[in-house]
C-alpha cells in the first residue's frame, strides 16, 4: 500500500518600484510576535493583512494594475 503525502513550502511574491520601495508582498513566513495566522500580505502602507495564498497570474494582475494607476 502507498500513501501520498503533500509538504507546503515556503513561498514570497514581492513587488517592489524602481526605487527600490515595496509596494506590496505576499508571503507565509513566520513573524515575531506572531501575527495569528500564517498567509498574509504586506502591503504599501505598512499593513499586514491575512490573505490567502495567490496565484501567480494574481498576483501579476495586481502589479499591473498598480502600474497602470501610477
Amino acid at each position: 500500500m502507498y500513501y501520498l503525502t503533500t509538504t507546503k513550502l515556503s513561498y514570497s511574491f514581492h513587488a517592489q518600484d524602481e526605487h527600490q520601495y515595496m509596494i506590496f508582498r505576499y508571503d507565509n513566513a513566520p513573524h515575531k510576535p506572531p501575527l495569528g495566522f500564517a498567509e498574509h500580505k504586506h502591503c504599501l502602507d505598512g499593513s499586514i493583512i491575512q490573505a490567502d495564498p495567490p496565484l501567480l497570474q494574481t498576483v501579476i494582475d495586481e502589479m499591473i494594475s498598480i502600474r497602470n494607476y501610477a
